[in-house]
């Protein structure tokens, strides 16, 4: 179900897929329905949902959580025939506690062709429910990492910096993290006494919104800098010491913000929350650190700038690393089983 605006890690990787389905298959051959407020208008929801359906054999689905009750009861029907392939795209990590409690729900989707997720856990613990149809496909961008040269004066231009500079690249939600980041920078500062800042980017969430306009009346040390633009992201992200990501956010899966950081050369530090010990190679790509433990991540921030060379040796991991997920690669799974099916 393609989006064709709007911000978060569910709109992108809907869009990248499709595009990637598009140039995969071409035009003609792929078609894009959305159900982004079928609440709004069930009846007709369903009457084109159905109209769709009957013109295909192949269904690639992206439902978010709120979308997900609804598809699973409509298309199990279709599901019986067996002539209706569908291969389910997983954003996030919320699959796995959704299911759990639910045999119906297990059911019918034991029947769908493909369960693509994100991270390796997430493919456990879904098999751990009976579910066989499970393959990993980690989030990808469809940009191309920096060039290895400007990896490289980044790190002679970060050497010249007065001042350590951090930055967030996600939703601006609470749960995310963006506070416990902010009392983080605050601390090292009046506390510590290191010179360090924090630019925050990204869409901010309205029920964060008069919170967040508090956190920046009151903290020196940090600045909204709005969205990047997609064609500055990863020039954007490069000039800064740190990705700092303290997420802990009940759906995160496989966040695209830390994946562009490593196409960055950006090291990052992290919460140890849900799957980001598989993204953050802790001590190599960046620091993990505990969950909501201010303390602690401020400590693993005094880690990178006390160690000039563990730095720099950590960009250049994080821009190596970065290669393992591109298109080709995490899409190969979904293409492999769309082309055995056939017509």
């Amino acid at each position: 179900m393609y989006r064709s605006s709007g911000y978060g890690g569910q709109i992108t990787k809907t869009r990248n897929v499709f595009r990637c389905l598009v140039e995969k298959y071409g035009e003609e051959s792929v078609s894009e329905f959305n159900m982004e407020n079928w609440n709004k208008n069930p009846i007709g929801t369903i009457l084109r949902l159905s109209k769709s359906i009957k013109q295909t054999h192949h269904l690639v689905v992206l439902p978010g959580d709120n979308n997900l009750k609804f598809l699973l009861v409509f298309l199990r029907k279709y599901l019986r025939s067996k002539q209706l392939k569908v291969y389910y795209m997983v954003v996030g990590g919320w699959l796995y506690d959704y299911l759990k409690n639910k045999k119906k729900k297990i059911e019918v989707i034991s029947r769908f062709t493909g369960i693509f997720v994100e991270t390796l856990d997430l493919v456990s613990k879904l098999k751990s429910l009976g579910l066989k149809n499970v393959f990993y496909s980690p989030v990808f961008s469809l940009r191309e990492p920096l060039e290895e040269i400007k990896i490289n004066n980044d790190i002679e231009a970060i050497k010249k910096k007065d001042t350590f500079s951090f930055c967030t690249f996600s939703r601006v939600l609470k749960e995310k993290g963006v506070g416990d980041a902010a009392d983080a920078i605050q601390i090292l500062n009046d506390r510590i006494g290191i010179c360090c800042h924090l630019d925050i980017y990204g869409a901010i969430d309205k029920n964060y919104k008069k919170e967040f306009e508090s956190l920046l009346a009151t903290n020196k040390y940090i600045s909204y800098k709005g969205f990047i633009e997609d064609s500055s992201v990863l020039s954007t992200l490069s000039a800064y010491h740190c990705l700092i990501f303290a997420t802990y956010y009940y759906g995160e899966g496989f966040p695209a913000a830390l994946l562009e950081a490593n196409m960055a050369g950006l090291p990052i530090i992290a919460s140890d929350w849900k799957y980001n010990n598989e993204i953050v190679i802790d001590g190599k790509t960046g620091l993990l650190f505990a969950p909501r433990n201010i303390e602690d991540m401020v400590q693993k921030l005094c880690v990178f700038m006390d160690d000039k060379k563990y730095l720099d040796n950590a960009r250049i991991e994080c821009w190596k690393h970065s290669w393992d997920f591109t298109p080709e690669k995490a899409l190969a799974p979904l293409f492999e089983k769309i082309e055995k099916c056939g017509d």
